[in-house]
């Protein structure tokens, strides 16, 4: 049994040889694709030509590690580790209001391991998560949620007023 990376298998990654009708492999990277195919031999040696080769691809590993990011009066961040999926794996992060994210306010799709969601409301809770899609079109389950609250946002005073030696206001 071959396993390997490439189609036409260049840089063959496993070669095995196995009584059985099936073989299993361990230590493959999260999110990838891989090409398998088998051939026969006898008790002399003798080995048969390789069968049809098989496809198949390994799910995404879950992100993990999430923190927030820089947040400002209408913006949140949030940055994770890729956990060993690829480049190339696709995160979906989602920000809600809620800390169950019942109502949902808004999905961003990154190639990524962070992403900057804008437009939101200064001086609110909000909590973040992320998942990866893998290339098997299967999610993951969520990376643990973190809040954070925006920024407030500041009054600007337009000039200063009463001013004297020992006072001062704003207008």
């Amino acid at each position: 049994v071959q396993l390997s990376t490439a189609s036409d298998y260049t840089g063959t990654l496993v070669s095995s040889a196995t009584r059985n009708a099936t073989a299993s492999f361990s230590g493959l990277t999260p999110n990838s694709t891989y090409y398998l195919r088998a051939r026969a031999g006898n008790h002399a040696g003798t080995l048969t030509a390789f069968d049809s080769s098989v496809t198949t691809t390994t799910v995404a590993a879950a992100p993990n590690t999430s923190v927030v990011t820089p947040v400002t009066t209408v913006s949140v961040g949030l940055a994770w580790s890729a956990n060993s999926n690829p480049s190339g794996t696709v995160y979906i992060v989602s920000l809600s209001t809620a800390s169950d994210f019942s109502g949902t306010i808004s999905s961003s799709q990154t190639l990524n391991n962070s992403a900057t969601i804008a437009g939101l409301t200064p001086n609110t809770t909000y909590y973040q998560r992320v998942r990866a899609l893998g290339h098997n079109s299967t999610f993951t389950a969520y990376d643990s949620s973190v809040s954070t609250i925006t920024l407030s946002a500041s009054a600007m005073a337009s000039a200063a007023t009463q001013v004297s030696t020992t006072t001062a206001g704003l207008s």
